[in-house]
């Protein structure tokens, strides 16, 4: 994707289909030509230890869009 570079915040759709319709706040690490590795603004790894680093998964480009313009 030609929109999607490294330190690019954008939105993300969760694949799971009971959350279809949801998008999340993410800035890119590193990009592939394929997926994208990803950390969730607000999302913890653990939500139950308030020490947990913010959530980092690696996301297939089908699911991100960029973050609409202010």
């Amino acid at each position: 994707m030609a929109w999607l570079s490294k330190g690019l915040v954008l939105e993300v759709a969760p694949p799971n289909p009971a959350l279809h319709g949801a998008w999340y706040t993410a800035s890119a690490i590193a990009v592939q030509d394929t997926h994208a590795y990803l950390e969730y603004k607000g999302l913890l790894q653990n939500e139950d230890d308030v020490h947990s680093r913010e959530l980092r998964e690696r996301v297939p480009h089908r699911l991100l869009r960029p973050t609409p313009p202010k």
